[in-house]
């Protein structure tokens, strides 16, 4: 029979293991959430002066936005695993009505920020008047994207 001794032990160790496994995991969702953020922001800020566009999708957009929220808040969690108190700050907001309506607005503000930022790049697009490259168009079951140029002869 195990000790209470022993097997607090276990407990904690079994803890930092999974604090050690699964934090790099989520530390690298959130980094790649962040760049493909990053990148539109980017190409938002420079039509008009880059004479070629790659545009990911809508719905690959906003699960930029909403990745990072979510996986920013998943790689707090093993964190706060490695001590007991800590846990109550991770459950607080999800056991109140209060609580669930702000993570809601948080989410809910994060899709309607990434559906603007979308339909602002797209609004450039027509404004600068770049072209549609077809032939370069990607469209699978996980991603979809769309290059746009302003000299027709850049598409090949």
């Amino acid at each position: 029979m195990i000790s209470n001794d022993k097997f607090n032990r276990r407990l904690r160790r079994n803890r930092w293991l999974k604090v050690m496994i699964s934090w790099p995991l989520m530390a690298l969702m959130v980094w790649l959430s962040y760049s493909s953020i990053n990148e539109l922001v980017s190409i938002n800020n420079s039509l008009g002066i880059i004479p070629k566009a790659k545009i990911a999708g809508l719905v690959n957009n906003v699960a930029s936005f909403v990745g990072l929220i979510i996986f920013g808040f998943i790689a707090i969690i093993p964190l706060a695993m490695l001590h007991p108190s800590t846990e109550l700050l991770l459950k607080l907001p999800f056991s109140t009505k209060k609580g669930i309506y702000t993570v809601a607005i948080i989410v809910l503000s994060c899709i309607a920020s990434a559906i603007w930022l979308d339909n602002n790049t797209r609004d450039k697009i027509k404004q600068y008047d770049y072209i549609e490259c077809s032939s370069e168009r990607e469209v699978t079951l996980k991603s979809s994207s769309r290059t746009y140029v302003l000299d027709p002869s850049l598409c090949e």
